[in-house]
């Protein structure tokens, strides 16, 4: 059974503060109406809905269903561009409370994002970036887990990173981007350190209707309390646990008429994880993503679909002489329905569909979450 966790007060109490205090400078405007130029200008936009969740616990053996209500604040703060420099930053937080679970009666994330961008000669800009998070949900551990369940955990991070970009008059256009990234968990299970690099070179055709790249990303990620495995599956005290991994990725993203309402982004990656050990976490990864947007005033519609599969090197499935490789599966289906309502409202309904499939009982399960709302712009 999942432990039932304490309501977060105090941080949810801090995080409304930050929010109100945003949306309260976001609605200040001149006499008449007339927001005055600031070299600041803050956004806060207000979200809420309603809608049911199947599998709130993502189980193979015990699924429960549940109705919600979620609400998200977000506020945005930008500078207004100089001909060197640019800045911005946004906070949001959501939380979503399930009205008929008892093991898992809320969920809530928060997020935070401050960026300064610069500008130089021939086409090159340099970006820093500083993130940090918190997540309370329950998360399916077993694509790098040694025990294949899903969890309730609470995780705090923070990633910084930098990047730099060139672009030549011809539409090329090429991105470096090292980063390192800190995640802790309540428990301490999972506590690690990664540093990661990511190279991107794309070109932009016909007047930026086409933009097509390829990446590609490597990663080093430092367990502080796992240890390595035997190829059988026994932990070996004393000894720690490091993953490197490898991704690569070609993307295309299309806009498809003159008047831009029908876009579409197609991407597809390979990649590869090996720990320091017997290889027992090791697998090949293939992912396939697409997603299909249209837009004429006052509606939006947007489809996203991605599919995933997971083949192990060393791990089995079952019993016998020559038991078969694990496989997992991950699907993914997101329909999101808007339609401007007034100035400052919209209203959305959304469906998404997941499915995660495996020749491991234990990693079969699905989840569907329907739900509408309306989306308050201050």
């Amino acid at each position: 059974m999942l432990p039932r966790p304490p309501f977060p007060r105090r941080r949810l109490a801090g995080l409304a503060a930050v929010l109100l205090a945003g949306l309260a400078a976001a609605r200040a405007q001149a006499p008449g109406g007339a927001a005055p130029l600031r070299a600041w200008e803050v956004t806060g936009n207000f979200r809420t809905m309603f809608g049911h969740r199947e599998n709130v616990l993502l189980s193979a053996v015990r699924p429960e269903d549940s109705a919600f209500a979620q609400a998200e604040g977000e506020v945005f703060l930008w500078r207004l561009p100089s001909e060197r420099f640019e800045a911005l930053a946004f906070a949001n937080a959501t939380f979503t409370r399930f009205l008929d679970s008892a093991e898992n009666p809320h969920e809530w994330q928060a997020f935070a994002h401050a960026e300064a961008r610069w500008f130089f000669p021939h086409n090159l800009q340099a970006t820093a970036t500083a993130e940090g998070y918190h997540l309370d949900q329950v998360f399916d551990l077993s694509v790098t887990d040694a025990e294949r369940v899903t969890a309730r955990l609470g995780v705090d991070g923070a990633l910084a990173s930098a990047a730099w970009r060139w672009e030549a008059p011809s539409g090329t256009w090429l991105e470096l981007k090292p980063s390192a990234q800190r995640d802790r968990y309540d428990d301490r299970s999972d506590d690690h350190t990664q540093r990661f690099a990511l190279a991107t070179v794309g070109r932009k055709l016909f007047a930026g209707r086409l933009e097509v790249s390829v990446s590609a990303k490597t990663l080093r990620r430092d367990y502080d309390r796992r240890p390595r495995y035997t190829v059988a599956g026994r932990a070996l005290p004393g000894t720690e646990l490091v993953f490197r991994q490898r991704e690569g990725e070609a993307r295309a993203a299309v806009t498809w008429d003159r008047a831009r309402r029908w876009t579409s982004a197609t991407s597809a990656s390979l990649g590869t994880n090996r720990d320091n050990g017997s290889g027992y976490f090791d697998y090949r990864l293939r992912a396939l993503r697409q997603e299909i947007a249209w837009t004429r005033a006052p509606w939006k519609v947007r489809l996203v679909g991605r599919a995933a599969r997971y083949d192990y090197d060393v791990q089995t499935e079952g019993i016998g002489i020559a038991p078969p490789p694990r496989v997992k599966e991950e699907f993914r289906a997101r329909t999101r329905v808007e339609r401007q309502w007034t100035q400052r409202a919209t209203l959305y309904a959304e469906y998404t569909w997941e499915r995660s499939r495996s020749n491991d009982p234990l990693a079969n399960y699905r989840v569907k979450t329907a739900g509408a709302g309306v989306d308050w712009s201050f």
